[in-house]
């Protein structure tokens, strides 16, 4: 059910800004933080705050979804992996060695699964790191 129907005619839409934020979320905080935004005697700062816990927000919703953390890091590790191998590859064919990487669009692409393997890992970390906080936070 949409939750906004239900909210009078002056609010009937919700601020652009919630609308970035993942649809659980807005289910449970929407109408009560768009009210909070509506009365808000500093609505610049308090739409500043909320941009800034945007990152977080999402990374719990990605912490939910048990599946994907499942194959997160295994994903990460394999490319990491290919990207390893791709660059030494390339530096058996490169007369300097991996500094001449980025200069030559093959070997680039040999690399690149590196640094989209190195970029999962990242979000995978985050997303563990935001699934203690709430865990720590619950208790």
């Amino acid at each position: 059910m949409n939750a906004w129907r239900r909210v009078p005619s002056r609010m009937a839409r919700p601020p652009r800004l919630l609308r970035l934020f993942p649809a659980s979320w807005r289910d449970r905080y929407g109408e009560e933080v768009a009210d909070l935004l509506q009365r808000s005697p500093q609505p610049v700062r308090d739409r500043i705050d909320l941009t800034r816990s945007l990152p977080g927000e999402h990374m719990l919703a990605l912490a939910e979804r048990r599946e994907l953390m499942r194959w997160l890091p295994a994903t990460a590790a394999v490319l990491v992996a290919l990207g390893v191998g791709g660059a030494f590859w390339a530096t058996l064919r490169l007369e300097d060695g991996w500094v001449e990487i980025p200069g030559h669009w093959w070997s680039t692409l040999a690399v690149l699964p590196g640094v989209l393997g190195l970029g999962l890992a990242a979000v995978a970390v985050a997303v563990t790191a935001s699934r203690t906080r709430a865990r720590r936070r619950e208790h």
